[in-house]
């Protein structure tokens, strides 16, 4: 698995994971959420992650599943939507 830095709109420094997953950051990004939206998903189960060395990363099939669900009308294991 490869890292690699990348500078976020904040001017903060951000790890990309290249293979294998994404940060938090990226997958807010991707859905137009916060960071703590997506933790608190994580924490709640609805989104799987890891840690690797310190940092939460979420596998691009559980980010390819939140897409399907998304686009779907889904809302997650709960089923909200119809």
């Amino acid at each position: 698995m490869h890292l690699r830095t990348a500078a976020s709109r904040t001017g903060r420094r951000r790890v990309r994971i290249s293979r294998g997953g994404f940060s938090v950051a990226e997958v807010a990004e991707m859905f137009g959420a916060s960071e703590i939206t997506v933790r608190r998903a994580i924490k709640a189960g609805e989104l799987r992650a890891f840690r690797l060395r310190g940092r939460v990363v979420v596998p691009v099939e559980a980010v390819e599943a939140l897409k399907n669900a998304h686009t779907t009308g889904s809302r997650g294991p709960e089923g909200g939507a119809a």
